[in-house]
């Protein structure tokens, strides 16, 4: 295995550990074919982690855990207004209506924040608002880490 194999498949294990996580499934390792659940998690959790693990594309880059927040906020204006974009819709009014509420609601640091992690409130709220997927707020921080 190269070098560059190596760090690929930390980064997709990285990836699918914090997936895992956010699932609520507990596990002791991960590997490409199999998870080792920690003891006591019940046989619907481990199917779901299976699932998980059967479908995962190893070969997607990595997600960055965190991004700066003007990375994000060009990202999802950019996702937004792209036509042919419909995992995330035409809802670039809906993100500023958004952002002028928070920033209303003296939020507004969380918005000028120099850092967001994927796992952030704000974050989360916005998967809500426009019914996101996990793998759509993935692409997203793709994207933004490339800005």
């Amino acid at each position: 295995m190269t070098i560059q194999q190596m760090q690929q498949f930390r980064g997709s294990s990285e990836d699918l550990s914090r997936r895992l996580v956010r699932a609520g499934i507990a596990f002791e390792t991960i590997a490409r074919d199999r998870i080792d659940f920690a003891e006591g998690v019940s046989q619907e959790l481990q199917d779901l982690g299976n699932s998980i693990l059967a479908t995962w594309d190893w070969e997607a880059p990595f997600c960055p855990e965190s991004v700066y927040m003007f990375q994000l906020r060009k990202a999802m204006r950019e996702t937004l207004i792209v036509p042919g974009a419909p995992q995330y819709g035409d809802t670039l009014s809906a993100l500023e209506a958004y952002i002028e509420a928070a920033e209303d609601a003296d939020l507004a640091d969380e918005f000028a924040a120099a850092e967001v992690r994927r796992d952030h409130q704000t974050v989360e709220g916005l998967a809500l608002m426009f019914n996101w997927t996990d793998d759509n707020v993935d692409d997203l921080f793709r994207l933004a880490a490339t800005k």
